[in-house]
């Protein structure tokens, strides 16, 4: 159901939480819990760092050792709402169907577990975006839609219901406007017949091997885990380092740049589907506003009129 709300009321209701929930926000960088009802504003940026940061922190501490003991260093349970934008709401899904899939990963669902996210749909894509070229819809518990000077929104957490029927409702040719329509552009059927075109050795001719875009992405999820003393650390992982795929026997698979970034692009956009049914991209455009290379990865997956 959709209500009529103005922004200081969207805010208020922010606000009334501060208390009770652990509330994030957005920032240039990353996500900062906010300490009062001043920071909390819906016209915020999409952050450098994306919402994954809060759910599969880059660096995290799964055990610790004292003698013979092994301690497991579960994080606390935290109620928490997000605000954040339709894509880094979408690439959740892609994250819950790696991390809540059995095995469970017990981290990564203490993390996610009691999480409101609140989702402010964009009026405009950002530069290097490419969101709603590839059909994301707002995802989470509340979508936040303008509607002239006000917003229409969508509460889809029935237990967050009783909170706005004080609202007016928002009227059914309203909220159609709202949503718009969107053209799916994505173009990867070309993919299958792919794997040794030349067009990877064109791609890759001047990436560095940085991983800045799998880092920055939403919806990467590599990681290696080492022992550091008396504590064994899960961090973040490239498969765009020369070093990932390599076997103790010296063997690496994927020796050369064009075999590490053609493997990016067939997972997100042939594997991760065929096993989830989703693609593993949401058009955030963080890879193509940061790669220092200006690789852009619009070319490969869009349609061209």
């Amino acid at each position: 159901m959709e209500f009529l709300c103005s922004e200081e009321d969207i805010v208020n209701w922010l606000a009334s939480k501060l208390e009770e929930y652990a509330v994030y926000i957005p920032s240039e960088y990353g996500f900062e819990r906010a300490s009062s009802s001043d920071e909390l504003k819906l016209n915020f940026p999409l952050p450098a760092i994306s919402i994954k940061s809060l759910f599969f922190p880059h660096s995290d501490v799964l055990m610790r050792f004292r003698g013979k003991e092994i301690v497991e260093a579960l994080p606390d349970e935290e109620k928490k709402i997000v605000l954040t934008k339709a894509c880094d709401a979408n690439s959740l899904k892609v994250l819950d169907a790696v991390f809540l899939s059995e095995p469970v990963d017990p981290y990564y669902e203490r993390r996610r577990k009691n999480t409101v996210i609140v989702t402010v749909e964009c009026e405009q894509m950002c530069y290097g975006g490419f969101c709603k070229d590839i059909g994301i819809e707002p995802e989470g518990d509340v979508v936040i839609r303008r509607r002239g000077k006000s917003y229409c929104v969508e509460v889809r957490n029935s237990e967050l219901l009783p909170e706005f029927e004080k609202f007016e409702a928002c009227d059914e040719g309203a909220e159609e406007t709202a949503k718009g329509t969107k053209e799916n552009l994505l173009n990867i059927e070309w993919l299958e017949d792919a794997f040794e075109s030349e067009v990877w050795d064109e791609v890759s001719r001047f990436c560095i091997s940085c991983g800045v875009c799998t880092y920055l992405c939403p919806t990467c999820h590599c990681f290696d885990i080492t022992d550091s003393g008396r504590v064994r650390i899960r961090t973040w992982d490239s498969c765009q380092f020369p070093y990932f795929t390599m076997h103790t026997s010296g063997y690496n698979p994927r020796p050369e740049k064009k075999h590490r970034l053609r493997n990016r692009i067939y997972h997100k956009f042939s594997y991760f589907p065929q096993r989830y049914g989703i693609v593993a991209c949401v058009g955030c455009g963080r890879c193509v506003r940061m790669c220092p290379s200006r690789i852009d990865i619009r070319e490969l997956v869009l349609r061209r009129d």
